[in-house]
């Protein structure tokens, strides 16, 4: 069984009930959901919540909440991989023959269901002992970046790197903040965590955008009507 795992705990603060706010006339996790349903790789696609306000919006979506994530797995500080852990052990000790799974975040409404294929195409090649991960290119190089100083300056955070071109440097990638797949042994046997050694399915930026402020949210809806008036 091929499982999906959207995590959409309640109690978001930096967006008010941020795994459901209003995207363009839907609650964004719809996007994450009808992205997954229609890749066509899913036996089963659960939202791990605590919130009966998330699960009573997503079954309005036509989608079922097989369970509630434990409360001791549902605070600011859990990380992700845990949570994935929990959930995959539920579904093995209910029989089910789970094979990959597929961390998805509630809140990529730019995600299309050929890039969840794509990875996963090359996820079976590659894995599973090996994790995959959304990423993008960084739109600058990272190694001209720079810092605010105590002096209330900006000074170069890799001073060495400051006078070399930009096309003589290496191109660096960043998490998409989208989708993750992994091996079943990778997440049962509790040693797999997001940020080690990880196979790469890189997307173009403009289907990227890591939704965590209030101004990701606007570039998110700006890119999406975009898109829509561009047509297919």
């Amino acid at each position: 069984m091929n499982l999906a795992i959207i995590p959409a705990r309640g109690g978001s603060k930096r967006i008010r009930h941020k795994n459901v706010v209003d995207f363009c006339g839907r609650p964004i996790i719809a996007y994450s959901l009808d992205c997954a349903r229609d890749s066509g790789l899913f036996d089963k696609i659960h939202v791990s919540t605590d919130s009966p306000e998330i699960a009573a919006a997503v079954e309005k979506l036509g989608y079922e909440i097989d369970f509630f994530r434990t409360p001791d797995l549902a605070d600011d500080m859990t990380p992700l991989m845990p949570v994935v852990r929990w959930v995959t052990e539920q579904y093995v000790e209910r029989g089910a023959a789970v094979e990959s799974i597929c961390l998805m975040l509630p809140c990529a409404p730019l995600i299309q269901p050929q890039d969840l294929r794509g990875a996963y195409e090359v996820f079976k090649q590659k894995g599973p002992d090996v994790p995959l991960v959304s990423s993008v290119p960084y739109a600058f190089p990272i190694q001209r970046a720079l810092y605010h100083g105590e002096d209330q300056m900006l000074h170069p955070l890799f001073p060495e790197h400051w006078s070399k071109r930009s096309q003589d440097l290496p191109l660096t990638f960043h998490d998409a903040g989208a989708f993750y797949f992994f091996g079943r042994d990778q997440v049962l046997n509790g040693g797999q965590t997001i940020g080690n050694d990880m196979i790469p399915y890189v997307m173009p930026r403009y289907r990227a955008v890591d939704i965590d402020e209030p101004e990701d949210l606007k570039m998110a809806e700006i890119i999406y009507r975009g898109l829509q008036a561009l047509g297919p």
